[in-house]
């Protein structure tokens, strides 16, 4: 409650600003308007809300193109080869078909687009396929698959003979 005070105009006594007549003699005060009630705009918060949602719109990005990626199969990755680059190209250019050793994948093993496990999935061997390899260097194999240079696996995943089949 507001502790402010009106004036009575016809008896001269103190009476609430909150009262609507004067309560000494009854007199009835004029009708005040009331302030426009405005709210302050806090820009902080709305900074803060439209932040944590561009925040949380992006890691909605990622994780869709995480699953997206993880979905594919890894026949549609062995199926979907991309060119791997120009030191391939000029593999491939090289190589006759005959050329190369066979070797077979142990596991899924993912073919990568240079010789290092950072570079990008070319594709992936399933167990038991048969690729041939030339030029070993650093510890990873340039690969031919169906008679296409398909990338680089490490030589930790290929075995030179085929894996017995279980029982």
């Amino acid at each position: 409650m507001s502790g402010t005070y009106v004036q009575c105009s016809e008896c001269g006594k103190r009476a609430l600003s909150v009262a609507t007549r004067c309560p000494q003699c009854g007199h009835e005060f004029p009708p005040r308007p009331l302030p426009p009630m405005r709210r302050p705009v806090y820009l902080r918060r709305f900074l803060v809300v439209l932040a944590v949602a561009g925040v949380a719109a992006g890691v909605i990005v990622l994780a869709m193109a995480a699953i997206e990626r993880i979905r594919k199969t890894p026949a549609e990755h062995a199926t979907a080869v991309t060119e791997v680059g120009p030191e391939t190209a000029i593999g491939a250019a090289s190589l006759p078909a005959s050329a190369g050793e066979r070797r077979f994948a142990r596991t899924w093993t993912k073919v990568r687009t240079r010789r290092s496990s950072a570079g990008e999935v070319a594709g992936i061997l399933l167990p038991g396929d048969t690729v041939l390899v030339d030029s070993l260097r650093g510890g990873w194999w340039l690969v031919t698959f169906e008679g296409k240079v398909v990338g680089y696996v490490h030589q930790s995943t290929l075995e030179m003979e085929p894996a017995a089949p279980s029982r």
